[in-house]
C-alpha cells in the first residue's frame, strides 16, 4: 500500500513538471515556453520546395510566436490572374555604357541590355537551351526625341538552336537604344498562350552624372 501511494505521488508531481509552463529568464512564463531573451538557430535547411512545410511562424508585438498557413499569403488564383509575372531591373552606370552582367528572367526569357561596339542594344536569349529550332516573332514601339514614333513588325522572326541560345539583337533596326528612348516590345513564346510585353527605357540623368536603364517585363 505504501508503495502504491509513493507511485501515486510520483506520477502527480512528474505530469504536473510536465504541463508546467517552463520560463527561460523570467519567473513568470505566460505559455509552454517562455523565452526572456534572443533565440539564435545555428542550422536551419531550405524547405522552399518542400510542399508539407506549409507554415510560416509570425510573431504579435509581445513576442508570441505561432503560425498562418503559407497558401493564405499567396496571390488568390483565377483565370484572369493565373500565371501573371512582373519583374523589373533598374540601375544606374557613370560610364555611360550598359552593365552586361544585369539581365531580367521572365517566363521563358532573359532580357537585357548590352554593349555592342559603341552603342546599347537590346537583346534577348531563351532561359533554356531549346532541343529543336524556336523561331520567336515581335513587335516593337520606339519612342525618341529625334523624331518621334515607330512601330515594328519584322516579317522574320528570331530563331533560337540548341547550339545559338546566346544574347542576340531584336529581329529590327530598333535594336539600338539612345539617350532618353522608350520601347515597348511585344512578343509570343510558340504554342504558349503567354503574352510577354517588355519596357526599356534609357535615360542620362546630370547631376549626379549618370547612366539609368530600366527593364520592365510583363508576362500576362
Amino acid at each position: 500500500m505504501k508503495n502504491n501511494f509513493i507511485l501515486l505521488s510520483c506520477f502527480i508531481f512528474f505530469s504536473g513538471i510536465l504541463s508546467a509552463q517552463v520560463g527561460i529568464n523570467t519567473a513568470n512564463p505566460k505559455r509552454t515556453l517562455d523565452v526572456e531573451g534572443n533565440l539564435r538557430v545555428r542550422e536551419l535547411t531550405d524547405k522552399s520546395q518542400a510542399p508539407s512545410y506549409n507554415k510560416i511562424l509570425v510573431v504579435n508585438p509581445d513576442g508570441n510566436i505561432d503560425y498562418i498557413n503559407k497558401q493564405d499569403l499567396q496571390p488568390v488564383k483565377d483565370e484572369f490572374t493565373a500565371d501573371k509575372q512582373v519583374l523589373n531591373n533598374i540601375y544606374s552606370t557613370t560610364t555611360g555604357k550598359a552593365d552586361d552582367t544585369k539581365f531580367v528572367s521572365c517566363g521563358k526569357f532573359d532580357f537585357a541590355f548590352r554593349n555592342i561596339g559603341a552603342n546599347t542594344n537590346i537583346q534577348y536569349r531563351l532561359k533554356n537551351t531549346p532541343t529543336s529550332d524556336v523561331t520567336v516573332y515581335i513587335t516593337l514601339e520606339q519612342n525618341y526625341s529625334s523624331n518621334g514614333y515607330q512601330f515594328q513588325v519584322p516579317t522574320a522572326g528570331k530563331t533560337f538552336t540548341s547550339t545559338t541560345n546566346n544574347f542576340g539583337d531584336l529581329p529590327t533596326y530598333g535594336a539600338n537604344i539612345v539617350n532618353s528612348e522608350l520601347n515597348v516590345l511585344y512578343l509570343l513564346y510558340p504554342g504558349e498562350s503567354n503574352l510577354y510585353r517588355l519596357t526599356f527605357y534609357r535615360l542620362d540623368q546630370t547631376t549626379p552624372k549618370t547612366n539609368d536603364f530600366v527593364t520592365v517585363c510583363e508576362k500576362f
